[in-house]
């Protein structure tokens, strides 16, 4: 595993601060991004003429990136605020990097539980960060943070030991991860996760497509991207058309609830004269669970 923190999570951070202070919002209102910022890009979004130089010049070719990172996070928002109006209590944030839902549970005083599953060091960068402004969401906001490689460790005992409910409805998050994990690891977290929840949950999750699946912009903008991570050395490894994805839902136990496509999702979650520009490159999707049955364990649930 890379011992290195997510050069990425910081970037989608700065993307999220600087919509808030320079384009109103419009899309996602993440009042807590700018806490994750090193100095280098809390300078850039502090200043509009700067952000602007860097988005519109230095990282001209991720510009239609931007609108897409600030959708899925509505999305998700979304899809949260509609679980806790259901009664959704206990709620999981696989790849967490520096999401603030815990910090918007906490400013809202909601009765949940909120578990991170991520990446170490990017983990421990989060920590640091909220250290730093004397921010204790374990105590405040009842929030687990704990360290995964999601190509080689399973979540389902990681999380029974952290205090996990297995028999309570949870929401689980998994968004702007699965680019970068191998299809087998996609899955066998898919399955593990199955194990530990019940009747009602579901999993938000989104998937890129494979570039012949693409118009010839949005092919191209993608192929930008993927450039771009790679440089990061964080190389894209799995794109599904959405067959592909689904079958992978199935086999590991789930039902496909919908699975937006790019319409849909300008539809749904783009105000009319949005500014922000959105590549469609990737889908989003929700994942159900009616029944749960662990293998090897002998334990079952009918829903």
């Amino acid at each position: 595993m890379d011992k290195s923190a997510s050069r990425t999570a910081e970037l989608v951070a700065a993307v999220r601060a600087g919509h808030r202070r320079h384009e109103g919002a419009t899309l996602f209102d993440d009042p807590w991004a700018e806490m994750f910022l090193g100095p280098v890009w809390s300078t850039v979004v502090r200043y509009g003429w700067l952000y602007r130089l860097v988005s519109e010049r230095v990282l001209r070719s991720l510009r239609p990136v931007q609108g897409q990172i600030l959708l899925r996070a509505q999305f998700n928002l979304q899809t949260a605020q509609a679980a806790i109006d259901r009664g959704i209590r206990q709620f999981l944030l696989l790849g967490a990097g520096f999401d603030s839902f815990a910090l918007r549970c906490c400013a809202q005083n909601l009765p949940v539980r909120v578990f991170e599953l991520d990446h170490p060091a990017t983990q421990q960068q989060k920590l640091t960060h909220l250290a730093a402004r004397e921010v204790d969401l374990q105590t405040k906001a009842q929030t687990q943070f704990i360290a995964i490689d999601f190509e080689r460790t399973a979540p389902h005992d990681l999380l029974l030991a952290h205090g996990w409910n297995p028999s309570q409805p949870a929401h689980v998050s998994w968004m702007g991860t699965t680019y970068y994990l191998a299809p087998e690891a996609i899955e066998h977290t898919l399955v593990s996760l199955r194990g530990v929840l019940c009747s009602g949950s579901e999993v938000i999750v989104d998937h890129g497509l494979p570039l012949d699946q693409l118009d010839p912009q949005t092919r191209d903008e993608l192929t930008q991207l993927m450039a771009f991570v790679a440089s990061r050395s964080e190389p894209m490894r799995s794109l599904f058309t959405p067959h592909e994805f689904d079958v992978l839902g199935a086999r590991a136990g789930y039902e496909v609830i919908e699975s937006l496509a790019s319409d849909q999702i300008r539809s749904r979650l783009i105000p009319p004269n949005c500014p922000v520009p959105f590549s469609a490159f990737s889908r989003l999707v929700r994942l159900g669970v009616h029944s749960r049955t662990r293998g090897g364990s002998g334990l079952s649930e009918a829903g």
